[in-house]
């Protein structure tokens, strides 16, 4: 909540100045055009940063709950043989 907050008033001021700035129209659009794009590709920068991130993080998690169910599977079959090698 706080974040937004921060964010809301970053971008108030930054429109507030932008208005009252001594460019022209024209220029004033340029600007705000130029920054939003920045923002944007930092923004989608981010996205694609925390989503590799994610990715990465399953993957590992994924491989761990591989080895773990093949170790408990490789468990069973040795509880399995040496059961069955005990009734012979």
């Amino acid at each position: 909540m706080k974040i937004q907050a921060y964010l809301n008033g970053v971008l108030t001021g930054i429109i507030i100045g932008l208005l009252f700035a001594p460019d022209s129209g024209m220029e004033t659009r340029r600007k705000l055009s130029r920054r939003f794009n920045n923002l944007k590709n930092t923004v989608n920068d981010a996205y694609l940063d925390s989503k590799e991130a994610v990715r990465n993080e399953l993957e590992d998690l994924t491989n761990s709950a591989k080895t773990d169910v093949k170790e408990g599977v490789a468990q069973i079959k040795d509880n399995i043989q040496g059961s069955s090698d005990r009734n012979i």
